[in-house]
């Protein structure tokens, strides 16, 4: 992790075998341990699977990780991949993997939607490379899509706060 927060992954990090991938499998699947022969486990068996305390600096790595290597343009390996359909098919027995993916929103009460947020700041991009103002390109798209001025500006903002690489590269491509 950098002084910024933000993980940082050079392409050789990722790879079958190496620390990444690693990382991320333990996520999906936890890691199987043998326990102390003096200690019970609910199979009877001395082997538990552990898997990140929620929250944790690990988890928080795996899944940036994770993200990551799904951007980019390197290829998953096949086990990386198994899990990752284990998680998600319905007809799998829970064998080969006891848990299961499940969907839902970030925060609590409506969600917000960060895609509306996206079009709209698209849309403001659009008028910008024409030469327009940024208050004129948000009065303009207010009147197109039939929102308030503060909604569309709120939107524009806060679409430039997350993805504000992706919206200045869309500025300077077209202006």
């Amino acid at each position: 992790m950098n002084d910024k927060g933000q993980f940082q992954v050079d392409p050789p990090y990722f790879g079958s075998g190496s620390y990444s991938e690693r990382l991320v499998i333990q996520l999906l699947s936890g890691e199987t341990r043998i326990t102390s022969a003096n200690r019970k486990t609910k199979s009877g068996d001395g082997i538990e699977t552990h898997y990140f305390k929620p929250g944790s600096s690990e988890e928080t790595e795996a899944f940036a990780l994770l993200a990551l290597w799904l951007r980019s343009k390197e290829e998953l390996p096949q086990a990386l991949r198994e899990r990752l359909a284990d998680l998600f098919d319905p007809l799998t027995d829970g064998f080969t993997e006891p848990r299961k993916l499940c969907f839902k929103n970030r925060n609590r009460g409506r969600p917000e939607d960060g895609r509306t947020d996206f079009n709209i700041a698209l849309r403001i991009v659009s008028y910008l490379n024409t030469g327009k103002t940024v208050e004129s390109s948000i009065a303009c798209v207010a009147v197109d899509i039939g929102y308030s001025e503060e909604r569309v500006r709120d939107a524009y903002y806060k679409a430039r706060k997350y993805k504000k690489d992706l919206i200045e590269a869309l500025l300077t491509s077209s202006g």
